[in-house]
């Protein structure tokens, strides 16, 4: 049975992530100032370098629940409670044992790096593989809690999902605080802790919320040959996939530390946390057009599937462009009103970043369209190889003696590359329309970027206070996505629901 586009609900599950994501980046934003102050530049710096792993799979949670998430909505429609009960068990089973991988896998190259590769300040060698093993297993919890995110998900529960987040970032927010109570020389220990802590209790929570209120979490599921076989194949080229991406983005991390130290791998957690700040808009908003993207391709409405990917992508990238824009232009000012102090790197890299996290952002809806259609083995295949190859390039262009943000224009360009490489075989896979997508989702992307950057510029020019500034900037922004990116009837429907609500 064919399923029509519910467009007030990707409304209400884009409002509930929205809700979510703004706790999100404001207790990021205050962790991060408070931290820097509590464990120094140096000990900042070395939990971004050691304890990355956990910051890494807090923003790829959502991507690893799209795996099973993607089988629940896929058999909703036509298959019973027993079914879904089935895929529920076996995706706990396939994550313990992707735990298990993980765990082997991250303990061998984290001790390695850590005593034989790494730039470790004097004296925090113990401090380092503390960090290290704290991290592996709050990473651990996560991947394990991942099935009770997809359940939540697939049900479009979002409010759940919402306040569960709020709930875990109220609890990091407090032990940010709590650690600048204690002695120097324990903090960074007693927060590594602290994270692992609050990662087991909204672990429980989850638990506790998704047995009471999804029967599939309650019934008794059986055991599927056939089913843990094509589960199996997909988790296990998701799980990869997005575990090179985590070892991509630890290995610049490591590349920085091999030339900057410390120092750089603090500029770069500085960076990362904006960027992750501005791509959890973006991975939201995609979870949130997920459960009906699954069930159009489901029932085979192609273009309803395409329609709504081209709609994802338009609005993930507005809004990532309403965020970025300005915050590229007013850098220095916002990081000093961020930290109290501009680190030395810092800047550089969160401009650079910028253009990496848009490349992210495009990406998006095309991952959503490969999970959806469960062809994840060549399109897997093609961004490791790819996305691994900026790892030797930020290398080279560093021993050749550039900038160190030039290791960030590496990962940058790969990403770029690999986007080309996958709407060219999306082509192929799924009937992508990648001619259309340009046209009607990227090619305003760039012109939206002109224009309001030019007009930025008068406005930097010509109005002296940065208040001002900053708020012109960003209505600008959004006058050129309203102009530009939007079509004349999309355009129409935005001017009535503005009367509507507001006049």
């Amino acid at each position: 049975m064919s399923q029509a586009i519910d467009k007030r609900q990707i409304a209400r599950n884009a409002m509930f992530l929205y809700i979510r994501t703004f706790a999100v980046i404001v207790v990021m934003l205050a962790c991060s100032r408070i931290l820097l102050k509590a464990l120094g530049v140096e000990g900042f710096g070395l939990y971004g370098l050691v304890g990355s792993i956990v910051a890494m799979f807090t923003s790829l949670r959502v991507v690893f629940a799209s795996a099973t998430q993607r089988f629940l909505n896929y058999e909703k429609a036509n298959k019973g409670l027993q079914t879904l009960s089935n895929i529920f068990t076996i995706s706990k089973r396939l994550h313990a044992w992707l735990s298990i991988l993980f765990i082997i896998i991250t303990e061998v190259l984290g001790i390695w790096a850590i005593y034989g590769y790494l730039n470790i300040p004097e004296g925090r060698l113990t401090d380092s593989i503390i960090v290290l093993q704290c991290s592996i297993f709050t990473a651990v919890t996560m991947i394990m809690t991942v099935p009770y995110d997809a359940v939540i998900i697939a049900n479009e529960r979002f409010n759940a999902y919402a306040y569960l987040s709020i709930l875990e970032c109220v609890l990091q927010l407090g032990t940010a605080f709590a650690i600048t109570l204690i002695e120097d020389k324990s903090r960074l220990i007693t927060y590594s802790v602290a994270v692992l802590i609050i990662a087991f209790v909204v672990r429980l929570a989850n638990i506790i919320y998704c047995r009471l209120s999804f029967e599939e979490c309650r019934h008794r599921g059986h055991f599927d040959r056939e089913l843990l076989k094509a589960m199996g194949k997909f988790a296990g080229w998701n799980f990869l996939g997005n575990f090179a991406l985590s070892i991509y983005l630890e290995g610049i991390n490591m590349v920085l530390n091999i030339f900057g130290g410390v120092v750089a791998n603090a500029a770069q957690s500085i960076s990362t946390q904006v960027s992750k700040g501005l791509s959890s808009v973006s991975e939201r908003m995609a979870t949130a057009f997920a459960p009906q993207a699954t069930e159009q391709y489901a029932v085979g409405k192609m273009d309803s599937f395409n329609d709504l990917v081209i709609l994802s992508a338009k609005i993930i990238n507005y809004v990532y462009l309403v965020m970025a824009i300005p915050i590229a232009i007013f850098t220095e000012w916002i990081i000093e009103f961020w930290l109290g102090e501009i680190p030395q790197y810092s800047v550089e890299f969160v401009r650079v970043i910028l253009i990496y996290g848009l490349a992210r952002t495009i990406h998006s809806p095309i991952n959503l369209g490969f999970i959806c259609s469960g062809c994840l083995k060549t399109y897997q295949i093609v961004e490791i190889c790819i996305l691994v190859a900026a790892l030797p390039l930020a290398y080279i262009l560093l021993k050749l003696g550039l900038p160190l943000y030039w290791a960030l224009i590496a990962m940058a360009i790969s990403n770029i590359i690999n986007n080309i490489a996958i709407a060219l075989l999306a082509r192929r896979v799924w009937q992508f329309r990648a001619n259309e997508f340009v046209i009607r989702a990227i090619v305003p992307i760039f012109c939206i970027i002109f224009v309001s950057g030019a007009v930025s510029s008068l406005i930097v020019l010509y109005i002296e206070n940065i208040y001002l500034q900053m708020i012109f900037v960003v209505i600008a922004t959004a006058l050129s996505i309203f102009a530009i990116g939007l079509t004349s009837a999309e355009r129409r429907r935005v001017v009535a629901l503005f009367k509507r609500k507001v006049v």
